[in-house]
């Protein structure tokens, strides 16, 4: 946790690797909440937020889901291998790619969200090139690969 409000990790090598991109925020701390969220706070005011999505390295697996922030909406990797957005039980949005044998997706470091089945990638967000973005499953619906504050991909699903 850096003074002038950014959270960063660092490389052994003392690269940065990711960052919560919430410099210029003196005084902002990580609060590990009893309801499991990893909060940035600028005094009681939430800067960044580690729920709804996925960092860096993160991977979803098959057959497992990550919701947004309200618990509203859900991103699945299920089972028949397709990617998929929900709102309860009305799906959303669908990467198109059931039957693909696709077992995890990934939040490059890269910036690039990709699914994988055994042969390589069968699905990706073409985000590359913007390292440290993270994907976020949005309290509006929308599912979005940032990069800092800036949106390089979305599902268009907003606003529900």
């Amino acid at each position: 946790m850096q003074g002038d409000g950014n959270l960063v990790v660092y490389s052994q090598a003392g690269a940065p690797v990711w960052t919560s991109f919430t410099g210029g925020h003196e005084g902002t701390y990580l609060a590990v909440q009893d309801d499991g969220k990893a909060v940035l706070y600028q005094g009681t005011t939430p800067l960044w937020e580690a729920c709804g999505g996925l960092l860096p390295n993160q991977s979803l697996p098959a057959g497992q889901s990550t919701n947004s922030c309200d618990g509203r909406f859900r991103l699945s990797l299920l089972s028949t291998g397709d990617l998929v957005l929900s709102q309860g039980a009305t799906q959303l949005w669908s990467a198109g790619i059931a039957g693909s044998g696709a077992t995890f997706a990934l939040m490059q470091t890269d910036g690039n969200f990709v699914v994988y089945a055994g042969s390589g990638s069968v699905w990706q967000s073409r985000t590359g090139g913007h390292p440290g973005g993270q994907l976020s499953v949005q309290n509006d619906g929308n599912l979005v690969v940032y990069q800092g504050n800036v949106p390089l991909w979305s599902s268009g699903t907003c606003c529900r």
